[in-house]
C-alpha cells in the first residue's frame, strides 16, 4: 500500500542501532510496505539485504555530500512500487496508525501531502519489534520517556504519487538539502503554494522521533544548524518569511481517522498572515519572484 523512502548515515556508532530499529519497525507494518534506502552509505547495502529493504544507490548530493531534495523525491517515484509514498527520516517510528492513515486517503481525488508532529523519545538501545504487543510496547515506552517536539519540526510527508507535478515540477524545487535547517518548513510552504490538500496528522500518527547525536556531522549540532548548507537552505527558501508547519495545515486528522478541515481564530489570522507569500508564488512561480 505504501512505498516509505529515506536516506541514511553511515550505519556505525549509536546511528546504527537508531537506524536499524526504524527499518525493522517499518518492515513491521501491515500489510507490508516497500521500503526503499536511497543513497548508498557505509553499511547500507548488508542493512538493506538483512531486512528486505530496497538500497537505489544513486541520488544527487551538494558538493558536501547531502542529498537534494528534488533528487530524493523523484527517485523515489521513479522506483516506488505502490501510488501512496512516505518520506520520513531514518530515526522515526510508526505504528500501523500509519497504515489506516493512508486508507483513508485512497479515494482522494485532490493531490495532498499529510504531515505532524514528531514525538521526541530516549531511545538509544535495539527495539524489540517482535510479538502482537510491539505497538502498545512501543507507545508506552515513547510515552515516559519524551514529549512532544515544536509544531515546526516535521519529520514525514505522506502523498500521492505525482503529487509534485512529476519531473517537471520537481525540478522546480531549489537545490534544498535533507538534513538540514527549513527543508521540512519549505515542503509545507511548496505544497500550499500549489494548492494541495495540507493535512495535520498529529492527532493520529504517532511518529517517534529517536533522539541522537550529530556526530556524523563534522561539526556536531552547530555544524548541522548553523554551517554553510544550513545557511544555503534558509536563503534557497528565503522567500518563505515564516516557519511553515502543523498550524498552516488545511485540514486535519482526527483521532477517530475521520479528515475534516482545520479551522479556528488562531489559524485563521495565520492564513492572512501567509496568503501574500502564497500568492506572489502561485501568480508569479518560484523561478521568477524573488523576495523583497
Amino acid at each position: 500500500m505504501i512505498t516509505l523512502f529515506t536516506t541514511t548515515k553511515p550505519f556505525q556508532n549509536a546511528v546504527e542501532t537508531t537506524q536499524r530499529n526504524t527499518i525493522a519497525c517499518w518492515r513491521r507494518l501491515e500489510p507490508s510496505c516497500e521500503v526503499l534506502l536511497i543513497g548508498e552509505e557505509k553499511g547500507s547495502a548488508s542493512v538493506a539485504r538483512e531486512y528486505g529493504a530496497r538500497l537505489i544507490p544513486e541520488v544527487e548530493r551538494s558538493e558536501f555530500g547531502t542529498p537534494l531534495l528534488r533528487s530524493m523525491f523523484s527517485v523515489a517515484e521513479a522506483n516506488a512500487t505502490f501510488p501512496i509514498l512516505l518520506y520520513a527520516n531514518a530515526d522515526i517510528l510508526f505504528t500501523n496508525r500509519l497504515i489506516r492513515a493512508a486508507r483513508s486517503l485512497t479515494d482522494r481525488r485532490k493531490p495532498y501531502m499529510m504531515f505532524g508532529r514528531r514525538w521526541d523519545t530516549q531511545l538509544c538501545e535495539p527495539f524489540d519489534f517482535a510479538g502482537p504487543d510491539w505497538e502498545n510496547r512501543l507507545e508506552e515506552f515513547a510515552r515516559s520517556h519524551g514529549k512532544p517536539a515544536v509544531k515546526s519540526a516535521l519529520d514525514y510527508f505522506m502523498f500521492p504519487k505525482g503529487a509534485w507535478g512529476g519531473k517537471q515540477g520537481l525540478a522546480e524545487f531549489p537545490s534544498i538539502v535533507i538534513g538540514r535547517p527549513a527543508w521540512d518548513n519549505w515542503i509545507v510552504f511548496w505544497c500550499l503554494a500549489r494548492r494541495m490538500d495540507a493535512i495535520n496528522s498529529s492527532d493520529y500518527i504517532f511518529a517517534i522521533h529517536q533522539n541522537h547525536d550529530y556526530a556524523h556531522h563534522t561539526g556536531g549540532q552547530q555544524g548541522v544548524y548553523a554551517g554553510e548548507e544550513a545557511r544555503r537552505n534558509f536563503k534557497l527558501a528565503s522567500y518563505e518569511r515564516y516557519l511553515y508547519g502543523t498550524p498552516d495545515a488545511t485540514h486535519r486528522i482526527r483521532p477517530d481517522g475521520r479528515i475534516v478541515r482545520a479551522f479556528s481564530a488562531d489559524i485563521l489570522r495565520r492564513r492572512l498572515k501567509t496568503f501574500p507569500d502564497l500568492l506572489k508564488v502561485r501568480i508569479f512561480g518560484r523561478k521568477r519572484w524573488k523576495p523583497s
